[in-house]
């Protein structure tokens, strides 16, 4: 088992995963900052990244729709989409649909 990481399956309904996501790791980044007595960013938008990929290349969405479901222009969704796929490959993750 590794104690660095942490995968959630979720069912949003009407809350778009973007808020959960952003409340999760806003309230992270804050509680690790102070413990380690930094500040500034800790995350650039990883998760969207892995979800711009996942859905442009494992369920066909254009970066147009990605972008406008996002609230995202959609270069920043295209280039998500490519950031995306280095972080997969980097980390040898396997995304399913």
């Amino acid at each position: 088992m590794l104690d660095n990481h942490v995968h959630f399956l979720l069912r949003t309904g009407l809350t778009p995963v973007s808020n959960f996501m952003s409340r999760l790791l806003t309230g992270y980044v804050g509680w690790f900052n102070r413990k380690y007595k930094r500040h500034g960013q800790l995350f650039q938008n990883r998760y969207k990244s892995i979800l711009c990929f996942w859905a442009h290349r494992k369920l066909g969405m254009t970066t147009i729709e990605i972008a406008r479901r996002l609230n995202i222009s959609q270069p920043t969704a295209s280039r998500s989409s490519i950031r995306g796929g280095q972080i997969e490959k980097e980390n040898r993750f396997e995304l399913i649909a």
